[in-house]
């Protein structure tokens, strides 16, 4: 009964953020939103455990709404379905030590991984998104983030995508200069 009670709060508190018309959010926001989606996918598939490694430094940074949730929606749905135990996503949140700085967001998991044609297809359209080329593939979640962030930061953000099939996938975006809302 708890479980339900707690899903149906989450159910309505992403409601309520989904209904904000804000661009930008608290990274701190963006976080308990995919933290209570997160939650209903648990209680639906109770093998998924989730690690969160999140430096406490990037938590007030601004962040475009509805970046990491269909991420991680693409990395349970399509990585760790099939899988019927030690089924694990690891999210990792954290300013980029390097000369040019940045955020740097990665979502792995350790599900069925991606084959190679299909990642090239991927690419493929990540490619025609920069072009201005409408992607047209079935690839929406990855598509609709990647577009919004090169939008908003051109080719100075990186975003990557590394998978080996029967391993995982891990995408690893990098926002440039220290922070999330340019």
């Amino acid at each position: 009964y708890d479980e339900a009670v707690q899903v149906c709060e989450s159910l309505g508190q992403i409601y309520h953020y989904n209904l904000m018309s804000h661009k930008w959010v608290s990274l701190r926001d963006e976080v308990e939103y995919v933290k209570r989606y997160l939650k209903i996918l648990q209680f639906k598939m109770n093998s998924l455990q989730v690690v969160w490694e999140i430096s406490d430094a990037v938590m007030g940074a601004g962040c475009l709404k509805l970046i990491l949730q269909p991420l991680v929606e693409n990395a349970v749905l399509h990585g760790l379905r099939s899988k019927t135990e030690d089924a694990c996503l690891t999210i990792s949140i954290h300013k980029k030590i390097s000369p040019a700085g940045g955020t740097e967001i990665e979502i792995m998991d350790n599900g069925s991984g991606i084959q190679a044609a299909a990642l090239a297809e991927i690419e493929e359209t990540l490619a025609r998104i920069r072009q201005g080329i409408p992607p047209g593939s079935a690839h929406i979640g990855i598509d609709n983030v990647y577009r919004r962030l090169y939008l908003e930061y051109g080719g100075a953000m990186n975003f990557s995508i590394e998978s080996r099939p029967g391993y995982g996938t891990k995408v690893i975006i990098t926002i440039p200069g220290g922070q999330m809302n340019g």
